[in-house]
This record gives structure tokens, C-alpha cells and sequence, in this order.
């Protein structure tokens, strides 16, 4: 249906008799619910409940998606769909028992600003039951299917509030912070005013942004962002952890590092999150204390880092550009999930072998300063040998060592006795 169809259809359609408020360029509005066939209206490719879905489809098919194309539709709402797969279920079963209780907001021209997710779902059933085919809402009075920069500040403020901002995927606030600031060029404090939140917070989730696109670059794929996804609460401790190496502020280095020192670091902590290593125990790669990370402790992070490197040296990764150039049939995704499970597959073990042996020389250089814990585990290592076990070719090494743990002991109980 073209654009002069959809205003038609929409401005012919019933009413339900019930009023909403909503607050429109600056003014309160109240306007009339109305019964909106579902094929007069289109789903917002703008919407940032899918941003990373729809920004990584078009980086991977150089093409914007349009939702006026019957295939693109098909796609934005599987999107929608799958943006939160368990909920959507919950609601689909809802609205077939009970109807559509939410009202949505549309532009007079057809784009949903406010309940794609619903309008989705009512397509999905009325492909089941054909006399369920209208969409409740109140239709704004421009038409805006053409002016993405409008939609976009419209669904940010009516869809990315305090009240509903919990409902979407992490990362999506961050591209849209993006999206406002650098391709409709809003400042900071307009930014901050639509999404309520404070100047502070948006200037963080832009920096936080800033890290996350440096990973996927280093990953070799470029605003696929959906190769972010559950991996938020990583970006942003090594957001806090780069900010203070890169100015030199508030850490305990033990030693003078260079900028590619610190390049290193985070190249280091991105390996990491791509296998999956959970955020509190990536902490002990980065975190600027010297009792908690490697890279404040030279000795361990020399060597750490040299093992790492090595370990890397062993594997050579397929380039994820040129699988998409070859293999136009599989999806951003599909390619993904091929080249992480591979490299998983032939350096996991290996990087998590280096990351727990360095774990526990940490421990031992952080322990030196409590001897009485040392003493306490060596005595429980002690207890758990079985003498008779003690083989005769490896007799006089045990030897030697007994011997030079009775020298230790000797000097522990002359200091002690003092």
C-alpha cells in the first residue's frame, strides 16, 4: 500500500470513543483512539528496541531496510521478534485472550512511533485468524515517513524512557545515543533531556560506545553490533579501566607502560570477552589496583603477556570480511557464530590455562604479605601427601626439597623467636 493509501485508510478509520494524552512538540495533545487496519500501517526501521539488528543487516547488505518493501517487513519483524522472544510469547497469548490493551501512537502517514512489538504480534495472529486485523492507536497529525530524524526523537522519548528502557536490549541505548548525537546532531544535555538521564551518563554510554566499536573492529566486523550482545557489563568495567591507564590517573602500576602497552591490555581483555569469560573474573587482566590485575604487577603481566601472544602466534582466524564477500547466503550471524566457534575450539583452553596460572601467581605475590596464610596452606598441602607414595626415582629431588623447606623454617622460627 502506498503512502496516499495508508493516510486515506487511516484518516476513514473508526473510533473507539476513548481519548489519550500524549505530549507532542511540546504541547498536550488528546486525541482519539482509533481501529487501524494492520496493512495501512509500517513498522519504524528506526526503532531502537532492534538498532543493533538492523544496523549489522544493512552493514552486511549495504542497503538501508524499508519497511514500505514486503520482504523488509518480514525481516524488521522477525527482528522485533526475536528482540525478546520469551515476553513476545507471554503477550501474543495475552492479546488473543484479551485484546489489545495498550494503545499505540502512529504518524498520520503509517509509521508505528510506539508499538511495533504489538502491531508485530497482531500481524503474526492475524495471519491465523483473519477477523483480528486492526491495531489500536492515536495517529499524530505530520506525516513522517520521511523525516528519520523526527521518528527518531519521537520513539526515543515515547519508547526509551525511565519506564520503558528496561525493556530493551542493553546495548541499544548506546547506539541510539549515537545515532542522535552524531548523525542528527544533538547535544549531550538534548540528549540526556529525551532519554532522562544526566549529561554525565550520556557522555559515558558514548565512550562505552567508542570501546565496543574499537572491539568489533579489532574483530574485524564493523558495526555488527549484534556481536555485542550480553557482553555490555565487560565494555563498560574496561571503559573505567582504559580511562585510567590512557590518562595515568588514579591507578598502582608498579612500572612505566607505554600507550602500546596499553593497546595490548585491551586487545588482551577483548580475546577474553569474545570466549566468554565472565565480567568479575576478566577484572584480574585490567582492574588498576595492584592486588587485584596483571598489568599493574610487571613480572606477571611480562609474562602473561608473552604466553598470550604465543598462544594466538598458533591459530590463523578467517577474515569475517571476505566470508561475507564469498558466502552471501548465510547471515552476519551465522558467519559469527562459525568463525567464534572455531576460534574457541583451538585457543580456549590454551588462554584460560594462561589466565589461571597467572591467577595464581598473583595470588602468591599478593600473599607475600600475609605469611601467616602461606604458612596455613603449605601446611594443608603438607597433610595431603601420602609418604608411602613418594617414588624411589624421584627420591633425592623430595630430598633436597625437604631440606631447603627445613632451611625456610629454620629462618622463620629464628625471626619469630626474636
Amino acid at each position: 500500500m502506498i503512502k496516499t493509501e495508508r493516510i486515506t485508510k487511516i484518516d476513514s478509520s473508526p473510533t473507539t470513543g476513548e481519548i489519550k494524552s500524549i505530549n507532542y512538540k511540546g504541547e498536550t495533545l488528546k486525541l482519539p483512539v482509533k481501529e487501524i487496519k494492520l496493512n495501512a500501517l509500517i513498522y519504524n526501521p528506526y526503532n531502537g528496541r532492534i538498532g543493533s539488528s538492523t544496523k549489522s543487516f544493512e552493514s552486511a547488505n549495504g542497503r538501508l531496510l524499508n519497511p514500505e518493501n514486503p520482504n523488509d517487513a518480514i525481516i524488521l519483524e522477525q527482528f522485533l521478534y526475536d528482540s525478546a522472544i520469551g515476553k513476545n510469547e507471554k503477550t501474543k497469548d495475552s492479546l488473543k485472550e484479551n485484546g489489545q490493551q495498550e494503545v499505540g501512537i502512529v504518524t498520520k502517514d503509517g509509521v508505528i512511533i510506539d508499538g511495533n512489538r504489538r502491531a508485530m504480534l497482531l500481524n503474526i495472529i492475524h495471519r491465523d485468524d483473519i477477523n483480528k486485523d486492526f491495531f489500536k492507536a492515536v495517529v499524530l497529525p505530520d506525516e513522517l515517513a520521511d523525516n528519520e530524524k523526527e521518528i527518531t526523537l519521537l520513539e526515543t522519548s515515547y519508547q526509551m524512557g525511565v519506564d520503558s528502557k528496561v525493556d530493551y536490549n542493553p546495548i541499544e541505548k548506546y547506539i541510539r545515543c549515537k545515532e542522535l548525537s552524531s548523525k542528527h546532531g544533538l547535544s549531550t544535555a538534548e540528549i540526556a533531556n529525551i532519554m532522562v538521564e544526566s549529561e554525565l551518563k550520556i557522555l559515558e554510554w558514548l565512550n562505552i560506545l567508542l570501546r565496543m566499536e574499537k572491539y568489533l573492529i579489532y574483530l574485524n566486523s564493523p558495526e555488527v553490533y549484534t556481536r555485542l550482545e550480553k557482553r555490555e557489563g565487560h565494555f563498560v568495567d574496561l571503559n573505567n579501566y582504559m580511562k585510567s591507564y590512557e590518562t595515568k590517573k588514579n591507578n598502582s602500576v608498579n612500572w612505566n607502560y607505554t600507550d602500546s602497552d596499553v593497546e595490548k591490555l585491551q586487545n588482551t581483555y577483548f580475546d577474553y570477552i569474545r570466549i566468554g569469560v565472565p565480567v568479575q573474573r576478566a577484572r584480574v587482566l585490567a582492574k588498576p589496583t595492584l592486588s587485584n590485575s596483571f598489568f599493574c604487577q610487571k613480572t606477571i603481566w611480562d609474562d602473561f603477556i608473552l604466553e598470550h601472544e604465543n598462544i594466538k602466534k598458533t591459530y590463523n582466524e578467517e577474515s569475517f570480511i571476505k566470508l561475507r564477500e564469498t558466502e552471501t547466503d548465510k547471515s552476519n550471524e551465522d558467519l559469527i557464530r562459525r568463525l567464534d566457534n572455531s576460534w574457541k575450539e583451538k585457543l580456549e583452553d590454551n588462554l584460560l590455562d594462561n589466565l589461571s596460572f597467572n591467577e595464581s601467581n598473583l595470588k602468591d605475590i599478593i600473599e607475600t604479605y600475609n605469611p601467616l596464610k602461606i604458612l596455613k596452606r603449605i601446611l594443608n598441602s603438607l597433610g595431603q601427601i601420602d609418604c608411602d607414595s613418594i617414588e624411589m626415582t624421584t627420591l633425592d629431588e623430595v630430598k633436597r626439597t625437604v631440606q631447603n623447606i627445613d632451611i625456610k623454617l629454620t629462618e622463620i622460627k629464628k625471626t619469630i623467636n626474636k
